[in-house]
């Protein structure tokens, strides 16, 4: 018989009654680590686990081309609607977050400190090309007036290089060079290396940043998540930001990784291939350099005149109370520039209501200073929409990739949804988009777990 998939232990939200509760509210979290570990997995045979795949890195692992804002303005809001084939007098809507695009500030310098997984599992030669081709795409991007400093980390944490002058990759690269591999990992001395070494530097002429490059889990040390997470809060709000890349898919630690990042008001990459590291690893490096809106926050009251419930999808990590979208003390995602955040919804609307769908609201914070910034859009109803097979190829490229993610994840939502009927959505969906390759690799991961599990 063929393999079924892992049983979910995931806990899924139902759909909200709009008379009763109208809002919903996220941070916007722009991720792809989730959408790359299902890819690799697949590609060794296996069923990605389901308590790995949150729904959201699905769904922000594709460029959708959206337009940029007008000039003058920071971001601007597109929306998108369908029915949805899957269930009931249903709609799916996509909302769409752009930013513009905008070169790195040139009022801070920038401090970095490059937390360097040094133990003995990174002896592997693929791995160190891994961390060598990302160093120097780092080093390739600092200026004279930039700082970086590099702690290595196995049993114990060590300073290696200690507030070099940007400009000088050649120097940091065989500094590199000379570590050798060792033991175990120890990411609670790790870190706290790293953030006393950032604070030696930090001041209101620099932005501050952590970068961990790392292969394993932390299993030296104190290793509760809870604790760890702590000390990375604490940091965050003293102005030192942690940014965290996974190399190589097995062995490490997702869920405390993704955690700590985003409480640490950073990136999360992974880094599975050298070109990998050519093609993402610097497109996350000038988001986190060059940050274009900071704790960016999505509030939507739908309207109960027009919508009688509401579903989103994913953001199970990221989503927040009605009155955290003003509370500056709750810190939220980062985009940065020419970067799109991207949320799904499935709605069920009311053909005979009266007025828009919703009102949307962003919320986000000018980069470097306390200024927050809001705008508001009205979400108008349409009564003639398309079906999502002959919606435009954005809106069925996002639904596919959501609705795959909840189906992985064995969301009860998903049940008697075919993984064929899904490969149908996404004919002709790549050649709208000649120059990516994830929808074409998103064709292929659906043709593979079906396979695998018969289904």
């Amino acid at each position: 018989p063929a393999p079924k998939p892992p049983e979910s232990t995931v806990e899924f939200l139902t759909e909200t009654q709009a008379n009763s509760d109208p809002f919903s509210t996220f941070s916007l979290n722009v991720s792809d680590v989730s959408f790359k570990l299902a890819a690799a997995s697949l590609e060794t045979d296996q069923v990605p686990d389901p308590t790995s795949v949150r729904v959201e890195e699905f769904v922000n692992a594709f460029h959708y081309y959206d337009p940029l804002p007008a000039s003058g303005l920071d971001t601007v809001i597109k929306t998108e609607r369908a029915r949805f084939p899957f269930a009931h007098n249903r709609d799916v809507l996509r909302v769409s977050v752009q930013t513009s695009a905008q070169g790195r500030p040139t009022d801070k310098s920038l401090n970095l400190v490059l937390l360097l997984d040094n133990s003995g599992s990174m002896e592997r030669p693929d791995r160190r090309e891994i961390v060598q081709a990302a160093l120097r795409i780092l080093a390739e991007k600092l200026s004279t007036s930039d700082k970086i400093s590099v702690v290595a980390f196995s049993r114990t944490a060590r300073l290696w290089v200690d507030g070099l002058s940007g400009g000088q990759p050649d120097e940091l690269l065989n500094s590199i060079s000379r570590l050798l591999p060792q033991g175990g990992t120890n990411l609670e001395e790790a870190l706290n290396q790293a953030y006393h070494t950032a604070t030696k530097f930090h001041s209101n002429q620099y932005s501050s940043r952590v970068i961990l490059l790392t292969d394993g889990a932390a299993n030296l040390g104190n290793i509760d998540p809870e604790a760890l997470t702590r000390l990375v809060e604490t940091q965050r709000r003293n102005g030192i930001a942690l940014d965290c890349f996974g190399i190589g898919w097995q062995g490490f630690n997702d869920t405390l990784l993704e955690e700590l990042s985003r409480n640490g008001d950073g990136r999360y990459g992974f880094l599975n291939s050298l070109e990998e590291v050519n093609a993402e690893f610097a497109e996350k490096l000038a988001g986190a350099f060059r940050p274009a809106a900071s704790d960016v926050k999505v509030q939507i009251e739908f309207n109960p005149q027009r919508v009688k419930s509401h579903r989103l999808i994913g953001y199970a990590n990221h989503r927040l109370k009605k009155e955290q979208f003003r509370d500056n003390t709750v810190d939220a995602a980062e985009l940065g520039s020419n970067e799109s955040g991207n949320a799904l919804y499935i709605l069920e609307t009311e053909l005979n209501g009266s007025g828009p769908i919703a009102t949307m609201q962003l919320r986000y914070r000018i980069p470097g200073t306390g200024q927050y910034v809001e705008s508001s859009r009205t979400i108008p109803f349409e009564a003639e929409v398309p079906a999502l097979r002959d919606a435009p190829e954005s809106l069925r490229l996002a639904t596919v990739a959501g609705v795959f993610g909840e189906w992985l994840a064995g969301n009860p939502f998903t049940e008697g949804i075919t993984l064929r009927s899904l490969a149908d959505l996404l004919r002709g969906v790549s050649e709208a988009f000649p120059y990516e390759t994830r929808p074409q690799q998103l064709e292929w991961m659906i043709q593979k777990t079906s396979g695998l599990t018969g289904k």
